[in-house]
């Protein structure tokens, strides 16, 4: 059980000086009681949403940690002013880039579903059309083979748990699993749906290019 009480008297050297020596909870006490309200502020003013809040809250405690779990951004600090003041500088830089990203993201997934919806209207027409040759053709250049692999499979009708399934054993049969955490991470429907939104907007572009040359 948390106990977070224990640092309400700290200052800020002492509460910086704890984390640093490897007390996560210390972090957590900053994070969720004695800067909570901060959080909350900044929040609202980037993001104009309560509801990420305990994301935005989780995505500060990794960013603190650091890439190499040492707290090297914390290490930062130099006392110069509050601690509060020098926080409240990081989490106004760390929510303006989360909050491009969410901005980046968000275009991107229109662009997904702009070319999902071309893709289909493409299948749907008569082998007659034009552009067949021309979608074929620029799968075939996809530089990405499970891309490849499952625009191909889709066309042929193959579910996307079938799809799976078939790209699990194709990186099992030549040795490119994939680990996370130490375990093999294993393709699903979700996957393939995610990477056939993804290897579409490829398609999309390098028709455009085989149609330009």
């Amino acid at each position: 059980m948390l106990t977070f009480s224990k640092y309400s008297s700290f200052t800020d050297k002492e509460i910086i000086s704890t984390i640093l020596a490897g007390n996560e909870e210390a972090m957590m006490y900053l994070l969720y009681v004695r800067f909570a309200k901060d959080i909350r502020f900044f929040a609202w003013k980037y993001f104009e949403r309560l509801d990420i809040v305990d994301d935005l809250t989780s995505d500060l405690y990794e960013h603190f940690k650091g890439p190499n779990l040492d707290w090297a951004p914390l290490r930062t600090f130099s006392f110069r002013s509050s601690l509060r003041t020098w926080f409240s500088s990081v989490v106004t830089k760390f929510f303006l880039k989360q909050r491009k990203k969410m901005i980046d993201e968000t275009n991107r997934q229109q662009s997904i579903e702009i070319a999902t919806a071309e893709y289909t209207r493409t299948l749907g027409q008569t082998t007659a059309d034009p552009r067949i040759p021309i979608m074929l053709e620029a799968i075939n250049k996809l530089k990405n083979e499970e891309y490849r692999l499952i625009l191909i499979k889709d066309l042929e009708g193959y579910s996307h748990a079938d799809i799976a399934q078939m790209i699990a054993e194709k990186r099992k049969r030549e040795g490119k699993q994939r680990m996370y955490n130490g375990k093999i991470v294993v393709p699903d429907a979700y996957s393939v749906d995610r990477d056939k939104a993804r290897a579409i907007v490829e398609l999309r572009k390098s028709m455009q290019q085989i149609k330009t040359v």
